[in-house]
């Protein structure tokens, strides 16, 4: 190898590293990780706050109200405990306040109404309303857990229910980061776990690197929590359930079971709910006195009392709450799934100059292109996010070309778009970029001389346009190249699109129908069709770096 192939190789290696290091540093772990090493809290719900101002401002005020405010809104809550287990408040016994009550009393009225008076509100943080809708559900089910395990002690050991309701809403803190500062990986986990019925943690260990219960762990570090509810969560986590022994050993179990009750009662189908329901009464029955009746009567009061304090607090009508959550179980409805929110276009633009998939350039039109109907319009608007991607992010040609493809699929309809490029030291055309088929499986076994006389070749040759309306006809299948058939059994039509750069073949984009198609794309089309075409020959001709 000379020297600069080496250099090639070695820069193309670096190029690569760089690109997969950009592509990690804003992965979904990594910006929920990132928030909690800058100290991001969690958003309070907005209307909570105001509520437990007044409440502690009133000259009747009270501290079991403010604290049962305080344990619906995450924000108020850590706020609470950090400054409550701070030196300044050191306690002569030493032990860590783990209660909304005790932290209150602790702090006081004036200093519990200043914390609610500068919460970061949840509509100034998150402007999108799906991104708020799903960020409001997930604390919806963080309150039901706690909401439950605080019934389930109150019965027992009631000195450790607020304790027990602490853990269980701050256990679900993997969840709720993850709405926030991943809103669309949590949709794709949620979908995940509901299609291929796993648990939730699970599904989110596989798709993001870590399950919910490792980001709560790691977020009640970084949020300085007493090492004491850190403990509590793993020991519910891997709990064996049995009958407790001591009062300490209820707290566990307890929110052991809130917890799955709580994943049983929000399942969408209500026939998945009931048998997830009575899977928690197998598991727990014996060991916590649980039967079905039992069961429906703790759900029923949770449902009250959370009605209870959404009344108080005024939570706005047609948000996800949890009365509504426990209301859509009670009348055996299906739960309704809430819409994932879309990423911001430069945060698209970003993951795309990054990437170069086709299915994120897919992402970048459906959020840009939105409101574009017609198929040259589409066209049009895509070409402007190429020249802006290419312009403002500095993009390469992989990301360029992505655009080009995502935006012929998604216009035109059709079932896959290819492109491929010329290399001459082999002399053969091969696939680099596809979407709606695996890339992968076309580079394993396509492979087109340069030389040939197919009907590929003949438009390849002369730089014109084809467009084949029916791959079967006589005078067609006989001159298409044998790989074609074998790769795109079910192709019936087909357009190729040469690329040439001083007139010289350097590729081609191919897009085919599973079809007939005899009329083919419309002059305009055609015509919007190429200008990205022609982007893409005009940075090939500038040098644009290919690959690497």
């Amino acid at each position: 190898m000379d020297s600069q192939a080496r250099h090639d190789a070695t820069g193309s290696g670096a190029g690569n590293d760089a690109r997969a290091a950009r592509i990690r540093a804003r992965s979904p772990l990594a910006r929920i990780r990132r928030a909690l090493d800058d100290g991001v809290e969690p958003p309070s719900l907005g209307e909570l706050g105001p509520t437990i101002a007044s409440s502690a401002l009133s000259s009747r005020a009270e501290v079991g109200r403010i604290a049962e405010l305080a344990l619906f809104d995450p924000t108020m809550l850590l706020r609470l405990l950090r400054a409550a287990n701070s030196p300044a408040y050191l306690t002569r016994s030493g032990d860590a306040v783990v209660s909304a009550t005790r932290a209150v009393m602790l702090l006081g009225y004036d200093q519990a109404r200043e914390i609610a008076l500068s919460l970061p509100r949840l509509d100034d943080q998150v402007p999108d309303r799906d991104h708020r809708q799903l960020v409001r559900a997930e604390y919806a089910q963080a309150n039901v857990a706690a909401t439950l395990a605080r019934r389930l002690l109150e019965a027992r050991h009631a000195a450790l229910a607020e304790e027990g309701a602490v853990a269980a809403l701050l256990g679900h803190s993997g969840r709720f980061l993850a709405a926030i500062h991943a809103p669309q990986a949590l949709a794709a986990i949620l979908r995940a776990a509901e299609d291929h019925g796993v648990d939730a943690s699970v599904a989110a260990s596989r798709a993001i690197g870590a399950g919910f219960e490792e980001i709560a762990h790691e977020a009640l570090v970084a949020w300085r929590m007493p090492a004491r509810l850190a403990r509590l969560l793993r020991t519910a986590t891997a709990l064996r359930p049995r009958e407790p022994q001591a009062a300490a050993d209820w707290l566990p179990l307890s929110i052991a079971c809130a917890t799955d009750m709580t994943n049983a009662l929000l399942m969408p189908a209500p026939a998945e709910r009931q048998r997830r329901l009575a899977e928690v009464d197998r598991k727990f029955g014996r060991a916590i006195d649980l039967d079905e009746r039992r069961m429906n009567r703790l759900i029923e009061a949770t449902a009250e009392e959370v009605r209870r304090i959404e009344r108080i607090g005024a939570t706005p009508p047609g948000v996800p709450s949890c009365a509504g959550l426990l209301e859509s179980h009670l009348a055996g409805r299906t739960r309704a799934s809430l819409p994932a929110p879309r990423p911001p276009a430069d945060e698209l633009e970003r993951t795309l100059a990054d990437s170069g998939s086709p299915e994120d350039a897919l992402a970048l039109l459906e959020a840009t292109v939105d409101g574009e109907r017609s198929p040259p319009a589409q066209l049009s608007a895509a070409l402007g996010a190429l020249d802006s991607l290419v312009v403002e992010r500095s993009a390469g040609l992989l990301p360029a070309l992505a655009i080009a493809l995502a935006a012929i699929r998604r216009a035109m309809d059709y079932t896959r778009v290819c492109y491929f490029a010329r290399d001459d030291a082999t002399g053969t055309y091969r696939p680099q970029l596809a979407i709606g088929v695996d890339i992968e499986h076309l580079r394993d076994t396509v492979g087109m001389g340069t030389q040939a006389t197919t009907l590929l070749h003949a438009a390849l040759d002369r730089g014109v346009d084809l467009h084949i309306g029916d791959t079967g006809a006589p005078n067609v299948h006989e001159r298409l190249p044998g790989w074609f058939a074998a790769a795109f059994r079910d192709a019936r039509s087909f357009l190729i699109l040469p690329m040439r750069v001083e007139d010289r073949p350097t590729g081609f984009i191919l897009a085919d129908r599973d079809r007939l198609d005899p009329q083919g794309p419309g002059p305009v089309e055609l015509d919007r069709m190429r200008s990205l075409r022609n982007r893409i020959a005009e940075m090939q001709r500038a040098g644009a770096a290919d690959f690497g």
